[in-house]
């Protein structure tokens, strides 16, 4: 079902691009690796997956347009595919609807498509381009004691999808060791994966991993069954003070992992 979704949205999209706005960001978080260095991890993931950050619109000098309409989010614009979203897009740091709120007004806005549109496009790319599928098939599976390279982890998704992602690490704070943190991948406006470098030749993410990294297990905190009441009931728009500020280390890759534009 989400499969047929993508086609309905790549007109808009297209449409939507100026002509410096050529590419968009995929980034996928390891929510492991968010909840061992970031203190604002409320609730903490209870399995091995990578989790949606968002899709980002960018230009191909470097920067991303942000807020481009006034419109705000409305939680029944995911209402029948709540439990998708819940799966797949989860916060850890915030409620989701808070979180996927911030992802629509900052970046869904900028893109042409409506609220239903965007989020199930997102779902759609999401389930096509499965990391954990492409690293697996690679030998790169969660592991405490094991080390892969960089190198490694951007190959097995690139001879997987013909695309060369970006991957980006994070410390652990008292080890200093290496985690895995996001994997962004670049399609052009037609949605088709494209490589990296290719698609932001400069101004844009770059691996700011080492040779060697780590993919941590799940945070064994999960078994305590902490998590954030929801601030919505998921009937009318949410309401805020002013507009959503679009830092985008805020709710996904940890601050220090990613820097905006």
């Amino acid at each position: 079902m989400l499969g047929s979704l993508q086609a309905v949205g790549l007109l808009a999209l297209s449409a939507g691009l100026s002509q410096a706005e050529t590419f968009f960001y995929l980034v996928r978080q390891w929510p492991t690796t968010y909840c061992t260095v970031e203190a604002s991890c409320s609730t903490y993931p209870d399995r091995n997956a990578f989790s949606i950050h968002g899709l980002w619109p960018n230009y191909d000098r470097g920067g991303y347009p942000e807020n481009c309409t006034n419109e705000l989010y409305n939680p029944s614009s995911v209402a029948d595919i709540r439990s998708q979203m819940t799966e797949a897009w989860e916060s850890y740091s915030e409620p989701n609807d808070r979180f996927w709120g911030h992802e629509w007004e900052c970046h869904g806005t900028c893109t042409k498509l409506g609220q239903a549109e965007f989020f199930r496009t997102v779902l759609s790319l999401n389930q096509k381009y499965n990391l954990e599928d492409a690293l697996a098939n690679a030998g790169i599976v969660p592991n405490e004691q094991t080390t892969y390279s960089t190198a490694d982890i951007g190959d097995a998704i690139t001879k997987a999808y013909n695309a060369q992602p970006t991957v980006r690490c994070a410390n652990r704070r008292q080890e200093g060791e290496q985690l895995l943190d996001s994997i962004f991948m670049c399609f052009n406006e037609n949605l088709e994966a494209e490589d990296c470098l290719d698609a932001c030749p400069q101004g844009c993410e770059r691996s700011n991993c080492k040779e060697a990294l780590y993919l941590p297990v799940e945070n064994a905190l999960a078994s305590q069954g902490l998590a954030l009441d929801n601030l919505v009931d998921g009937s009318g728009p949410l309401r805020r003070r002013g507009r959503v500020e679009c830092q985008r280390g805020d709710h996904g890759p940890s601050a220090q992992a990613v820097q905006a534009s």
